[in-house]
């Protein structure tokens, strides 16, 4: 199904994550996905929606993706956060990054098909996320002409089993440096699952790990070569991943005000007065609104200053420092938010299995996406301290240096 336009994108995603809303709470006990709310989601064609209309999707843009993945984390972040990594396979490919032309259109093809959903898998048990100098374990070796074989184990693969695709990053096995990225269908022989996922937050992406056992791989499933030196470390790290990743936790952080909110305008203890009334809580409501705000703000200017690059040059890959900013800003003010909500709520909000109790747990995850809080302000110091040419901000992204 052609994905909608933006408004009715943001009203699917609000109204399909409220009517699985108590789904959504049995799947964070269980640890299973949501697999009835994704469903809805496809059919709906929110996973079409960052799928140029050309290729018969949505061409929604990043800001648009950004306002419907925080409305949907609102009623389940864990789906909104798998969902947001099959956004941003597509959406990276979507503006021409690196694919050629000819896989990149596999790409899409496959995107057309019934159940297609996909992740990149790059974290490794021992190497963690791709981020440092080392090569990842996972290798790609030579089996003849034009073939290979793929054998490895990538951790934290988000909606593991739901996956339909995976772009696995890899060393290339053939004495030279390179690594490389693999589009392969999960059906593949020897691709297993291995349920490791168990964790405090964020349980109903049921992120497990992926094994590679003598994976056979074609040629023309390597959709990406280069020397380790001069492909990104991180071969999901752009604003794709970033910002819907950091919407997730605005969603989160949303979520937890509207139930301190709530709860303050109705709560009478004893039938006295209310509890919006006390002025520590309204001290507090009036914080989360002016944090929640700027933050909105944040990120929404990010993914303009983004979309606007994008637009503008194909062979955008790299993280911006507005973009590493408005991640930073962002999960942090969710976190203090939701901090806040649990104030003004008091030991209700401690219970197990209360909306606060899972937003707690939830928001947590925020700042170990990458670029975590010490890479992004490395990134911001390393801009300031040694390449500052133009302010940090739209007018300091890569659109506006290249033209000026």
């Amino acid at each position: 199904m052609v994905a909608p336009p933006c408004r009715e994108l943001i009203d699917i995603a609000r109204n399909l994550g409220a009517a699985h809303a108590d789904a959504a709470a049995e799947c964070d006990r269980s640890g299973e996905i949501n697999t009835a709310l994704l469903d809805d989601l496809r059919a709906a064609g929110y996973l079409s929606a960052v799928l140029p209309r050309p290729a018969g999707g949505g061409g929604h843009s990043l800001g648009e993706i950004v306002l419907a993945q925080a409305a949907l984390a609102e009623y389940d972040a864990s789906t909104a956060l798998g969902v947001g990594m099959h956004l941003m396979v597509i959406g990276n490919e979507g503006w021409g990054t690196r694919w050629h032309p000819r896989r990149r259109e596999r790409l899409f093809a496959y995107a057309r098909e019934p159940g297609a959903l996909f992740n990149v898998l790059a974290t490794e048990p021992e190497l963690g996320a791709p981020q440092r100098l080392e090569r990842p374990a996972t290798t790609l070796v030579p089996d003849g002409p034009d073939r290979w074989i793929l054998s490895g184990r990538k951790s934290f693969a988000t909606f593991a089993e739901e996956l339909s695709h995976a772009v696995v990053y890899a060393s290339v096995g053939d004495g030279s440096d390179d690594v490389c990225l693999v589009l392969l269908p999960m059906s593949a022989p020897g691709v297993s699952i291995e349920r490791t996922w168990d964790t405090i937050g964020m349980r109903a992406t049921a992120s497990h790990d992926v094994i590679f056992d003598g994976t056979p791989v074609e040629g023309d499933d390597v959709v990406n070569r280069s020397s380790y030196r001069v492909l990104t470390k991180r071969p999901a790290m752009t604003p794709w991943f970033a910002l819907p990743v950091a919407a997730v936790y605005l969603g989160i952080a949303r979520a937890a005000r509207n139930h301190a909110v709530e709860y303050a305008r109705t709560r009478r203890p004893g039938r006295g007065a209310r509890v919006a009334d006390d002025p520590h809580v309204r001290e507090l409501t009036g914080q989360m609104d002016a944090e929640l705000m700027a933050a909105e703000s944040t990120i929404l200017v990010a993914a303009s200053a983004a979309g606007l690059e994008l637009l503008e040059s194909p062979r955008f890959e790299a993280i911006e420092p507005i973009e590493a900013a408005a991640k930073l800003v962002v999960t942090s003010t969710a976190i203090r938010v939701v901090d806040a909500a649990m104030r003004i709520v008091g030991g209700a909000a401690l219970r197990g299995g209360s909306p606060l109790e899972r937003c707690y747990r939830d928001v947590r995850s925020g700042p170990v996406h990458h670029p975590n809080d010490g890479r992004a302000q490395a990134a911001l110091a390393k801009h300031a301290l040694d390449q500052l040419r133009t302010p940090v901000g739209i007018e300091g992204s890569r659109l506006f240096r290249v033209n000026a």
